[in-house]
């Protein structure tokens, strides 16, 4: 990385993955390294085991960051105490400030690591990156060798907290009660189920070459054993395309002479968690966690479980017609979506007008998830402008004055919350059956033999919690 290009640099600080806990290997050549380090640091005996394990998370997110892109990217970490005071229950034992920044701070003076300190007046964390010196040593390392481990508990609380101009979610504690007990026992189970479960992505000959830009770079990544998360996917869509070039070269799905081949990726992470917001058990509760709910559909559509293709049976404009039918009202006829222009667009518009709070502004909202849109280059920038999407929403409250009055009013976490239920009941079906799936919040991953039986019990599970029809698709 040429320093002197300063305002290339700047760029390139801007775009990093955190420091995750998460984060770790088992590589034997690492975890010698690893001990190697410690005693070459001189990290002291006391409390050994811990201050290995938060070196051999270091370096699988200095590994990680240093394979994304032409340079790289940087891996954010905080100087402050108060980033790592969370809850005991959420807190992996050896991420502690006390033993954290110490070990940072000996590998920048060995030479090893390169940092910079964080702005507190623009709300920046501190950056590093590894050194040539470093990345030698890791050489025995590859990104499928960097493990994703699950939350130490998979019920996890999140409360609103106020950071300069923005609200920010971050861990909470609670009680224990018999129903949160039950939640935790329930994921045990689906997840031990998963743990038995084969799932990959199973493209046949020629299906490359139908695929978007986006999916044939997620396929290169996820290739190579990386994990497609929130940090690997926001790394994405930075990327310049000679940088994107790099990742497919270090790939090995998207190239010539594979248009004809069958295409196999194994899913590693299967497990889930559920999460719920603002300190209450009424709102959020979504299960996350499986590496299959961050890719985009086209994809989703080749996953199989154990061998057997699937299908994705959703419910169709399921938050909109949740509203009507908390409202205790009929939904009108015919595609909720459909209001003008174009359908994709109008759905992200409807989405993002839901789940807006009262206090954002949903055309800057929407205008931001328009940015990152494939639809952006089919339809041009011309999408951007805040006319033209102030003239969708109001399409959007045109269409549907029953339920206006829930438009921003922040009630997305409350749907949620009602979705994450009925989520909940169908999940429990199939586990209690043995049968493997997989949720993506309104819709579900089944095996093709199981997808009637699918479609019926999400029908009878919604009528159950709203008393109205649902559409299934």
């Amino acid at each position: 990385m040429d320093e002197s290009r300063s305002k290339e640099h700047g760029r390139w600080l801007n775009r990093a993955i955190c420091l995750r806990p998460n984060r770790r290997t088992r590589k034997h050549e690492v975890v010698e390294l690893t001990e190697c380090l410690y005693d070459e640091l001189g990290l002291g005996g006391y409390r050994r085991a811990a201050k290995v394990s938060a070196l051999n998370c270091i370096l699988s997110n200095l590994y990680l960051a240093s394979w994304l892109g032409l340079d790289g990217v940087p891996v954010m970490f905080s100087r402050r105490s108060t980033h790592y005071s969370i809850p005991r229950r959420y807190r992996y034992g050896f991420f502690t400030r006390h033993i954290i920044l110490p070990i940072i701070d000996s590998l920048e003076k060995a030479g090893f690591v390169k940092s910079v300190i964080g702005c507190n007046d623009l709300g920046k964390v501190s950056r590093m990156w590894a050194t040539e010196e470093l990345l030698e040593r890791l050489q025995a390392l590859a990104v499928k060798d960097i493990e994703k481990l699950p939350p130490p508990d998979p019920i996890i609380m999140k409360k609103r907290v106020r950071k300069g101009n923005s609200f920010v979610n971050e861990p909470a504690d609670y009680k224990d009660t018999a129903e949160t007990k039950a939640m935790r026992q329930f994921l045990r189970c689906y997840n031990s189920l998963m743990d038995e479960t084969t799932v990959k992505i199973e493209l046949p000959p020629g299906a490359l070459k139908d695929l978007s830009e986006k999916a044939l770079l997620y396929l290169t990544i996820l290739a190579n054993g990386c994990h497609l998360d929130d940090d690997t996917k926001g790394v994405l869509k930075t990327l310049d395309e000679e940088e994107r070039e790099v990742l497919r070269e270090r790939g090995y799905i998207v190239g010539d002479g594979l248009a004809g081949t069958n295409c196999s990726i194994t899913c590693n992470y299967k497990s889930l968690h559920r999460v719920f917001n603002q300190e209450s058990w009424k709102l959020g509760g979504r299960f996350y966690g499986s590496m299959v709910q961050n890719l985009p559909k086209e994809l989703r559509r080749y996953i199989t479980l154990n061998g057997e293709p699937t299908v994705e049976p959703d419910y169709s404009s399921m938050h909109v017609r949740m509203l009507y039918h908390l409202r205790g009202l009929e939904t009108p006829g015919g595609d909720l979506y459909d209001f003008g222009g174009d359908k994709g667009l109008n759905k992200l518009v409807a989405l993002i007008v839901i789940n807006c709070e009262p206090e954002h502004d949903e055309v800057r909202a929407v205008a931001a998830k328009f940015r990152d849109s494939e639809k952006r280059k089919k339809l041009g920038d011309e999408i951007l402008k805040h006319d033209y999407i102030g003239n969708l929403i109001n399409d959007f409250r045109a269409a549907h004055p029953a339920i206006a009055e829930d438009f921003c009013s922040g009630c997305g976490p409350k749907l949620q919350y009602r979705d994450s239920l009925i989520m909940e009941d169908l999940l429990k079906h199939f586990v209690g059956k043995g049968v493997p799936i997989i949720p993506v919040h309104d819709s579900l991953i089944v095996s093709v033999s199981y997808v009637d039986e699918a479609r019926q019990v999400m029908k009878k599970v919604y009528k159950n919690h709203l008393g109205f029809d649902a559409v299934v698709g």
